[in-house]
């Protein structure tokens, strides 16, 4: 590197090129993204999500977040719960609820998924 370079508080300049579009891996942040079949997605950041309940009467997850309030319907969602607590879930793919039979092998199934603002 030249000393005129890093004076001008720009050593890997070169002639106007820059190389700083992307990092060159992914950080250790976790998100939760929510994924609907028409191929909508959303992600949070764990760090904003305050509490979650599991209702099994219902088979709801409620899950609070800053921001914004999340609620899933489905099946199996004891499992789900499980693994959000322990920030290990990477996203939850909502399946239409005519895909019951099919899905019945997963550990859990989400049918539903709404986001709403708390604002």
């Amino acid at each position: 590197m030249k000393f005129d370079e890093y004076k001008d508080n720009n050593p890997t300049d070169k002639d106007g090129e820059h190389n700083l579009d992307y990092y060159p891996s992914s950080g250790a942040v976790r998100n939760l993204t929510f994924a609907w079949p028409n191929g909508d997605k959303q992600f949070f950041n764990y760090s904003y999500l305050i509490t979650s309940y599991y209702s099994k009467n219902d088979g709801t997850i409620s899950i609070e977040f800053s921001t914004h309030h999340v609620t899933l319907k489905g099946r199996g969602l004891e499992n789900l719960y499980d693994d959000l607590m322990s920030q290990v879930c990477r996203t939850i793919q909502c399946s239409e609820d005519r895909y019951q039979e099919v899905n019945a092998f997963k550990k859990y199934n989400v049918f539903e998924i709404k986001v709403v603002n708390k604002s």
